[in-house]
């Protein structure tokens, strides 16, 4: 028998992202913050995502959020950025929520 070696066709488009995620409370827990951010390492797309929330301690609870995208289109599909197709959809977000 012949030897056979298995090859992807095309590499995987999101092995080379790096997140990372900061969060705190402020004022014995009722003011909440997270960042986060996600980065294209290949071919430089980023995600900003800031999240400010407010905890009335009471089962009411409230969060805005933005996500600022950013990609750039490269000279191939290869150098072009996962997150391009996003770019001038940034978004904000707002959630009310009430536990019972």
């Amino acid at each position: 028998m012949g030897d056979y070696k298995l090859e992807a066709a095309y590499p995987p488009s999101s092995t080379d992202i790096i997140t990372c995620k900061f969060e705190d409370s402020y004022f014995d827990g009722h003011i909440t913050t997270e960042i986060k951010g996600i980065f294209e390492t290949r071919n430089g797309g980023k995600i900003f995502w800031p999240e400010i929330g407010y905890d009335f301690q009471n089962g009411l609870s409230i969060k805005l959020a933005y996500a600022g995208i950013w990609g750039e289109a490269g000279t191939t599909l290869d150098g072009t950025s996962s997150f391009h197709c996003f770019k001038d959809n940034n978004v904000v977000m707002g959630t009310v929520r009430y536990e019972y």
